[in-house]
């Protein structure tokens, strides 16, 4: 949450990025960005804490958890009706959270705007968190190196916009990260 909040206040304030601005929009978003990766609690640990990287098969099952966290979202929607506006917000960005801007991501091929805007916030936000974190398969990279990833390395696969905004925030996301290490 305290991410979405960092990158929504240097995001632009026109067209659809003026929804960033809106204190209820990102109340809604700041609530429902934690579960964006709710179908990875179906997923095999066997898969999840593979040491190697994980063969096409395992991919494949992997990337399953973006309809599955939709799907569980969509039903606890059903039951809840007093937070439906966040539970579907969430289950777009568990289904949206891995589309790619250039239409290579998953599981839709969305390209663009067609891919939510909470989803495209998130994409951002939880990547960064990835990188920063060590894997049973790769340490965890530096707040530099992760920028890098993100501005300059991963062209076609975020929002530009939205990361033009990640750069604007400076060390910000770095602080985040390490005031939530502490506790």
């Amino acid at each position: 949450g305290r991410y979405v909040l960092a990158l929504a206040k240097v995001a632009p304030d026109c067209g659809e990025y003026a929804r960033l601005r809106d204190r209820a929009f990102t109340d809604v978003l700041t609530r429902a960005a934690p579960a964006h990766d709710a179908g990875m609690l179906v997923m095999p640990n066997s898969i999840l804490m593979k040491p190697d990287a994980l063969d096409r098969d395992e991919l494949a099952i992997v990337q399953q958890h973006t309809t599955i966290g939709a799907q569980i979202m969509a039903d606890a929607a059903n039951r809840w009706a007093g937070a439906a506006a966040e539970l579907a917000m969430a289950a777009d960005i568990a289904r949206g959270h891995h589309e790619k801007w250039d239409g290579t991501g998953y599981p839709d091929g969305l390209a663009g705007t067609q891919i939510p805007l909470a989803a495209r916030v998130v994409a951002i936000t939880s990547v960064y968190e990835l990188l920063r974190t060590a894997r049973p398969h790769r340490p965890a990279f530096s707040h530099n190196h992760a920028a890098r990833l993100i501005t300059t390395d991963s062209v076609g696969e975020f929002d530009p916009t939205l990361v033009e905004a990640f750069a604007a925030t400076g060390a910000k996301f770095d602080e985040i990260f390490r005031a939530g290490k502490r506790y």
